[in-house]
């Protein structure tokens, strides 16, 4: 696929459920949209016992190059926790990001970063401005 920058390859406002009617959540969260935004929480009160064992993902299911730019509005709800984006993942060999041969995942990082699955990760720290 050919494209230059500027070019929209997927778009979606993530403003109501229907929007992300055929994502895919590993991980325990609670998904709502206040005021017409996507909000993303853990589904229970962290527990801080599990560190990184109580992470969720939601991934949407378009497929996208790997060369591309990638822009999106976000706003922390908290100054706790981190928030990242993966992006152009599949298997380690080829396979499909969901194939049933790909161990389970469940939101624990390592998962992500040490199992059998490659990706592109932007990691962003959350740091909270005062809205003055």
């Amino acid at each position: 696929m050919e494209f230059t920058i500027g070019s929209v390859l997927y778009e979606n406002p993530l403003a109501s459920g229907d929007d992300i009617e055929d994502f895919r959540l590993e991980g325990d969260a609670s998904i709502t949209f206040p005021r017409g935004r996507m909000r993303l929480e853990q589904a229970y009160e962290r527990d801080m016992d599990k560190g990184l064992h109580a992470n969720f993902v939601l991934w949407c299911p378009e497929d996208v190059p790997s060369d591309i730019a990638i822009s999106w509005e976000f706003q922390p709800h908290s100054d706790a926790g981190l928030a990242m984006i993966w992006f152009a993942a599949g298997g380690r060999n080829g396979e499909d990001l969901f194939d049933a041969n790909l161990q389970p995942r469940g939101g624990d990082y390592p998962q992500y970063h040490h199992g059998d699955m490659n990706a592109y990760q932007k990691v962003s720290s959350l740091t909270v401005f005062d809205e003055n």
